[in-house]
């Protein structure tokens, strides 16, 4: 694709004015990217974090509303943990808010809203191309050095390609593991067709300088990976579906390169805490397994995608309140799914990602037998409708929205670590008749939280 320019703005209200950046800088033989026009259907995320990939600079469409726009956020995010200069355009007098002056703190911004738009893109477009041919020519030493590099690495002959003598001894362990030969290898063109699994068995895809950088294995049981495979120092696309592995390769951990990785289909059933040192991946695919917890350390990661769906996850640990995940979360399959706890709910509640992929179904709460006159009765009856409300849990901004829902859960959650009467006093607006059934919700919601709750709080 290698677009010159990745153009970002608010899809909501400033769509027109981009759409004239985006005009009058391909006039002047600047390759552009923007949405929606460019976008591939039905891959939406996937082509925006494609094309900034892709792209030399983000030129950012600055105005008030980019200030709370979830999309531009994700945006400069892909474009700065991918090393994108980013250009900051003002077209509304605005300082940027606290979160998107994070990433423009050290970018020269483009103030001078006072002239007119062609005069100010004029006077632009002489700094973009001198940014664009310093990245050309940055880009021309980087491929000067892999050259000279590429001259230094011992190679040989594998299946007609000059291959390093590394990564040869990686494939013939793997062979040896696999029970297979060089039959069995694909060498594959596409970088997708590795992470689709368009391949039989064995898959690898070279890149320009003949070093393996993506490497798949489809329905292949493996009983470990061999050590060896630290030889692969360019992958960044490893695919090992259904292998059969019963344990989490650790050794994978310490493959700096990887941005792709896909576990799903095995037998794999605890994570170590030693997954954090993957950080420079962006999609981790651990669906169809049998997990059943998740460590604490996958909560200072950054991931785009995170799929794990259909494992047995009971609960989601504290740490994921602070998880960076950009596009997609899928979590369906689950027990924290099918039947989760408080907890989970609200943690989960935190995150900010375009598109979420669970169905809450809280427990259903009820009061018996409890004699209380009709307007208390209607008032707990009201509070516990708001509660079963949560059951509905959607992607993208209609989930946003219900997080103003969620303040019953904020507030449940405090309730059992401050005190109980908060709830009686202020959220049952004070009335004392409803004290049995407000202690009958609690039991019922605390359980959940902290089973031990009436050992420390007991203050009514």
């Amino acid at each position: 694709m290698n677009m010159d320019i990745f153009i970002s703005y608010s899809r909501e209200a400033d769509n027109n004015i981009a759409d004239k950046i985006c005009e009058f800088l391909e006039s002047n033989n600047v390759k552009c990217w923007i949405a929606p026009r460019d976008v591939v259907p039905g891959q939406y995320a996937r082509s925006i974090r494609d094309a900034i990939v892709e792209s030399d600079l983000l030129f950012l469409v600055f105005s008030n509303k980019v200030n709370f726009s979830n999309h531009v956020r994700r945006e400069l995010d892909l474009a700065t943990n991918y090393g994108k200069t980013i250009i900051p355009f003002k077209i509304e007098e605005v300082k940027p808010g606290p979160d998107i002056e994070y990433y423009l703190a050290s970018m020269h911004s483009y103030e001078e809203i006072s002239i007119s738009l062609e005069k100010r893109l004029s006077k632009l477009l002489t700094d973009i191309n001198n940014i664009l041919n310093k990245i050309k020519e940055d880009s021309e030493g980087e491929k000067q050095e892999k050259d000279e590099e590429k001259e230094k690495v011992s190679r040989d002959f594998f299946k007609g390609i000059y291959l390093p003598t590394s990564e040869i001894e990686f494939l013939q362990e793997l062979m040896s593991a696999l029970n297979t030969s060089e039959d069995s290898i694909e060498i594959i063109k596409n970088e997708d067709d590795i992470e689709n699994i368009a391949f039989n068995e064995i898959g690898i895809r070279l890149n320009e300088e003949n070093r393996i950088s993506g490497l798949g294995i489809n329905s292949l049981k493996l009983k470990e990976v061999p050590k060896s495979i630290l030889n692969l120092e360019k992958t960044y696309t490893l695919v090992l579906y259904d292998a059969g592995l019963k344990e989490f390769p650790e050794i994978i951990c310490e493959m700096e390169s990887l941005d792709f990785l896909d576990l799903s289909g095995t037998d794999i059933e605890y994570l170590p805490e030693s997954i954090k040192d993957l950080d420079g991946i962006q999609v981790l695919d651990l669906s169809n397994n049998n997990i059943n917890m998740l460590p604490k350390s996958m909560g200072t990661m950054e991931f785009g995608y995170l799929f794990l769906t259909n494992n047995n996850i009971i609960s989601i640990p504290e740490s994921f309140k602070n998880i960076h995940i950009i596009s997609s979360l899928e979590l369906d399959g689950n027990p924290v799914i099918s039947n989760p706890d408080l907890r989970s709910r609200y943690i989960l509640s935190y995150l900010e990602t375009e598109d979420i992929f669970y169905d809450f179904k809280l427990p259903e709460i009820s009061f018996k037998n409890i004699e209380t006159d009709e307007k208390s009765r209607t008032k707990a009856e009201d509070m516990i409708y708001d509660y079963h409300q949560l059951n509905i849990c959607k992607p993208s901004e209609t989930y946003i929205n219900t997080i103003k829902q969620d303040r019953i859960i904020d507030e449940l959650i405090d309730i059992g670590y401050t005190a109980v009467d908060f709830l009686i006093n202020e959220w049952l607006m004070g009335y004392e008749d409803i004290k049995p059934i407000a202690e009958e919700i609690l039991d019922l919601i605390l359980l959940n939280i902290a089973p031990d709750w009436r050992e420390k709080y007991h203050s009514w």
